[in-house]
């Protein structure tokens, strides 16, 4: 990856950089995330979330897995 890829991968990126794109762009590099919300390993992801939110960390789990 470039170092702006890297960059826009940690959210970090100028909105000039932000169009649309073909899902061919993508190819090899993207990775789902569902796998690791099932296995927990997003957990400390959504107790943070709640801390900032309304909504109970197992609220937020239950959001993302519909």
């Amino acid at each position: 990856m470039t170092e702006a890829e890297q960059k826009a991968a940690n959210g970090v990126f100028e909105d000039k950089d932000v169009r649309d794109r073909k899902m061919s762009d993508w190819d090899g590099t993207w990775q789902s995330v569902y796998p690791f919300l099932l296995d927990g390993s997003l957990d400390p992801v959504f107790e943070k979330k709640a801390q900032k939110g309304e909504k109970s960390a197992a609220e937020v789990k239950a959001y993302y897995r519909k």
